[in-house]
């Protein structure tokens, strides 16, 4: 583990559940809701009061380096096509502690919204649209924007 301080903005991947019926993204561990614009990690252990991530705490923002990281290490199936989880990058900023794979993070924002495959396969977009709206973020195809990226292999494409 490494305590960074970011001066340029770090892009990563997390797993957001959407609540309903407010349409928001929560996390998908813990459940905190995501407010649009930049969100601030909070220490939730009590007596403790430091400032959010600590190298020998949990707190923070935690995100993926990869999309794939996100997907692998999932606690839980997804249940596709049901619109309980959508993908996304964030961008995280402030004091970061680097892990392996990931990441945890002083301010967090959501930047993207992602479909798998599934979402854009049973084509029913418009909840998800509507919380990419609420986010002020595009919400992109997983095809289009793993092929731009050059971020998965043939494998993964949908026919």
């Amino acid at each position: 583990m490494e305590e960074l301080l970011v001066i340029e903005p770090i892009i990563a991947y997390r797993l957001w559940l959407i609540i309903h019926p407010k349409e928001r993204l929560a996390g998908a561990i813990y459940q905190f809701l995501w407010y649009e614009g930049v969100n601030f990690a909070r220490c939730a252990k009590i007596p403790y009061k430091h400032k959010a991530p600590e190298y020998h705490c949990v707190c923070g923002f935690y995100a993926y380096k990869t999309i794939e990281y996100c997907r692998r290490e999932l606690p839980f199936p997804l249940r596709d096509g049901i619109y309980q989880h959508i993908f996304g990058e964030v961008e995280l900023t402030g004091k970061v502690v680097e892990h392996e794979y990931g990441y945890r993070s002083e301010k967090a924002q959501v930047r993207k919204l992602i479909l798998s495959l599934s979402h854009e396969y049973h084509g029913r977009k418009t909840m998800l649209e509507r919380v990419a709206e609420h986010y002020k973020v595009p919400l992109v195809g997983y095809d289009d924007y793993f092929y731009r990226k050059g971020g998965i292999s043939d494998k993964y494409r949908r026919a």
